[in-house]
């Protein structure tokens, strides 16, 4: 991967970082805020139900954003976990390269001066869970299974 790609998927997780950091600010100024301008419509207006229903549509809107920033915020997943995962929904072999690339792309960090070589060393790491084949990587419990349904197929 180019250095400069590696900057961009930082400054791109920075960023992350930043609008989660944003959001939260956001959103406590949103329920110091409404409430407020909640009852001065009602004083003004006398008809507060209109602007119940919009601060119901936004405190909904704000709870979404709130579980949005806790995931953004959450502790790192275990990469374990999330090739794993990865590998059960794609039900086929994958190359290191194939593995590396769709983790970037659901915004899961591999660590290390050369992430890919990283990430095919924690595979090999644990080969209780992966296996490695010409085709690519593969869950071993899958493996297992497939060659416990071949030979019962004899």
């Amino acid at each position: 991967m180019s250095n400069s790609l590696t900057k961009k998927l930082e400054r791109r997780k920075r960023l992350l970082q930043k609008i989660a950091t944003f959001t939260t600010e956001l959103s406590e100024l949103d329920r110091e805020i409404f409430p407020r301008i909640e009852a001065l419509v009602s004083a003004i207006d006398g008809n507060a139900s209109a602007v119940k229903t919009q601060r119901a549509k936004l405190m909904r809107t704000l709870k979404e954003k709130t579980v949005m920033e806790k995931i953004l915020q959450s502790k790192p997943r275990l990469l374990v976990y999330e090739v794993e995962k990865l590998l059960r929904e794609a039900n086929v072999p994958m190359k290191t390269v194939e593995i590396y690339n769709e983790l970037m792309r659901r915004g899961v960090e591999v660590r290390g001066k050369v992430p890919q070589n990283n990430l095919a060393a924690h595979l090999s790491h644990h080969s209780k869970v992966f296996i490695r084949t010409p085709e690519g990587w593969l869950l071993k419990q899958r493996l297992l299974t497939e060659q416990t349904n071949a030979h019962a197929a004899h």
